[in-house]
């Protein structure tokens, strides 16, 4: 009897050991999920407490669209061009409207043979050109923009074209400035040396030829960044052997050429060595 009670005993002591295993497990699990739960409820709350708030790009990725939007912009241009009416009809003329894509009219109004017309445009903006004969049976609108010619007809019916884009004109400014020129005696003798400087091909004198010159002489010369230029020794000499370098003092290179005998030449000058400082 005695072994009996002692063994039910053991099965309880055991069974209630196990309970309290199982109920720190219980309790441990309950505490992370009560946790996660509070955590969840927190992270809610916050979200309804600041509503705005926005998942948004690192300050590198905002940096490079906003480059990106300033490389864009910078590449459109305000700038004027120009149209003409041409028809073979004597006295005609045409109503010419053209709008831009928000409908603003950049022109309005009766166009006639021989004379020029100027609109504004932007190079990225599209425009609708709509015409229409008033006097006459069919012409046409030649508009010029920076790179080309565009024709657009004009008949008795009204005509809307769509969706035209211009360029603005290059500019045609031609950067000028001046270079020295020094003379320096290599070998032999010589009186005097006699200089001149062919522009593309041409030898446009006075302005360009340079005489008596002596051993040591410089002189300016002004050069055009759209021209070649070719620098000849013009006077004949009486020693085949005399020789002498020119010092060309560019504004952004400075050159050397060795020319000997008669009639002896630089070659044509690379444009590149020959350009105005920005």
């Amino acid at each position: 009897m005695k072994k009996v009670f002692l063994a039910m005993l053991c099965i309880a002591v055991t069974f209630v050991a196990c309970q309290k295993d199982e109920d720190v497990t219980t309790s441990d699990t309950l505490s992370q999920k009560d946790a996660i739960i509070e955590q969840f409820k927190n992270l809610e709350t916050s979200s309804r407490v600041n509503s705005s708030i926005k998942i948004t790009p690192n300050d590198i990725s905002k940096r490079d669209a906003a480059s990106a939007t300033d490389i864009v912009a910078a590449d459109c241009e305000d700038c004027d061009i120009t149209f003409e009416y041409s028809s073979t009809t004597g006295g005609s003329s045409a109503q010419v409207t053209i709008t831009d894509s928000s409908g603003v009219d950049v022109f309005n109004g009766t166009v006639t043979g021989g004379n020029t017309y100027t609109i504004s445009i932007n190079s990225c903006e599209t425009y609708n050109v709509t015409t229409q004969m008033l006097v006459g049976t069919k012409a046409n609108l030649l508009i010029t923009d920076g790179n080309n010619v565009t024709s657009i007809p004009i008949k008795t019916n009204q005509l809307t074209f769509q969706n035209y884009s211009f360029d603005c004109p290059v500019d045609e400014t031609v950067e000028e400035c001046e270079i020295t020129i020094c003379l320096n005696y290599l070998q032999g003798s010589a009186s005097a040396v006699h200089i001149g400087i062919f522009v593309d091909g041409n030898l446009p004198t006075p302005d360009t030829t340079f005489f008596n010159l002596q051993d040591g002489d410089c002189f300016t010369f002004t050069i055009n960044e759209n021209s070649t230029y070719e620098i000849k020794h013009i006077a004949s000499n009486p020693s085949p052997d005399f020789a002498f370098s020119l010092q060309i003092d560019a504004p952004s290179y400075n050159l050397g050429f060795y020319m000997q005998g008669n009639f002896d030449t630089t070659g044509v000058i690379n444009s590149r060595y020959l350009q105005c400082p920005e």
